[in-house]
């Protein structure tokens, strides 16, 4: 089975890479470390033996900084080494990750990338984020006596049905992996269901209730509002998609007539996205400011564009009510954790399927609204805009939510000190 994985694999090179090149022409960073992902780079000056660490984009990168800070501060023997798919991701690696931290991109599951890759990295165990599956990679680390740990894994509605039909493939895929780490008794159930062991399959909870706030962002944030004074109110879209940035400037239109001080603050998902972002806001006849032009707003500015990357937490500390994007539209959502950490009352739109059970938790606790269209957005925030107390309650609600949950960081720890 693996063999034939292997050659539709080979088959699909070419679509990779036009892939990465059209990409590149969205986001340049697309048109570097080619070589990196078919496993043309040398470590020959790491001297220690090596932890590596795998996270996927932006959102796994930031969910693993406190564990790999944590990681770094244990274990000084040992070199950490960070693998990510994507530009951002590997841009977020060394904004936020120490400078002896090293990354380079994950190469492609071929048999002889992979095994390129390993022989030059040697790495005395791999802790790989959230459910990223590669047989050819894993069967190799297997080979050379490489400890797998797969951590903070969910297996979502979509993913499971897709993975049933991989079953024979993925039986084998799974057997490779020393220890899993999952998220909640439904991500254990599917694990097993998939063929995973039941000895080696732990819950250990969601990394990202652990997410830190520090004091520089809580300083930086405190900074940033007291700039934005004039500003009676402030609301976040963060982690927007294309099409809910349409719906989001629709929506502050009708909040502009009930508020007419109040600030928009926008922070596209995608860096590539930034300048279309743009366009948008003028077609809605919305005066904006972006961050990077580094201005001081005026009260004749309804929007301020965040084009700078790593800064969504600052931004949402900045705010009195944050919009989570990626759920008006069907995205899957993306981390209303980060809000809740903070104190700030969170609106998620019906398609936040990627956090079921923490939405579902938030809702419980009346620490989230839900709103179906760009209407029900206006009104919702337009609500809390007026009501100091349902802000203070909800907020509050969301924080005790998020420390209630914390501690996963902890328990996997544990599961490293073990094999280490």
């Amino acid at each position: 089975m693996r063999i034939l994985y292997s050659t539709v694999l080979y088959l699909l090179i070419p679509l990779a890479l036009l892939h990465l090149f059209f990409s590149g022409l969205k986001n340049r960073a697309y048109w570097s470390g080619w070589s990196e992902r078919f496993g043309f780079k040398t470590f020959s000056f790491i001297k220690k033996p090596v932890i590596w660490i795998h996270a996927v984009s932006v959102g796994e990168v930031q969910a693993i900084i406190s564990l790999v800070n944590q990681i770094h501060s244990l274990y000084p023997q040992y070199h950490l080494h960070v693998t990510t798919i994507t530009p951002t991701g590997a841009e977020l690696v060394r904004q936020k990750l120490d400078q002896s931290i090293t990354h380079s991109y994950l190469p492609y599951d071929l048999p002889g990338v992979v095994k390129r890759f390993l022989q030059q990295l040697k790495p005395r165990i791999a802790i790989i984020m959230e459910t990223e599956l590669w047989p050819n990679l894993y069967a190799n680390c297997e080979n050379k006596g490489i400890q797998i740990l797969l951590i903070n894994v969910r297996i979502s509605d979509k993913s499971f049905r897709r993975y049933k039909k991989l079953v024979f493939l993925l039986r084998q895929v799974l057997s490779d992996i020393a220890l899993i780490a999952s998220q909640t008794r439904q991500d254990r159930q599917r694990l097993i269901d998939l063929g995973a062991n039941p000895d080696k399959v732990l819950i250990t909870g969601n990394l990202k209730f652990d997410q830190p706030i520090s004091k520089k962002i809580i300083q930086r944030a405190f900074s940033i509002r007291n700039k934005l004074r004039q500003y009676r109110r402030i609301w976040i879209a963060g982690s927007t998609h294309e099409g809910e940035e349409e719906l989001i400037f629709r929506a502050h239109k009708q909040i502009l007539k009930k508020h007419p001080s109040s600030l928009l603050i926008i922070v596209p998902r995608h860096p590539e996205r930034f300048n279309k972002v743009m366009i948008l806001c003028k077609r809605q006849e919305l005066k904006y400011a972006s961050v990077s032009d580094n201005q001081e707003l005026s009260t004749e500015n309804h929007v301020l564009i965040v084009d700078t990357m790593g800064e969504l937490l600052v931004y949402y500390a900045v705010s009195d009510v944050a919009f989570v994007g990626g759920s008006l539209l069907p995205f899957g959502g993306h981390n209303v954790l980060e809000p809740a950490g903070l104190g700030i009352p969170v609106i998620s739109g019906m398609h936040g399927q990627n956090f079921r059970e923490i939405n579902a938790m938030l809702l419980k606790n009346d620490a989230e609204l839900r709103v179906r269209d760009e209407i029900e957005l206006a009104e919702k925030v337009s609500l809390l805009f007026s009501d100091k107390k349902l802000r203070q309650k909800m907020g509050e609600s969301g924080r005790q939510v998020v420390g209630q949950n914390k501690g996963s960081t902890d328990r996997i720890l544990t599961l490293i000190a073990e094999r280490l």
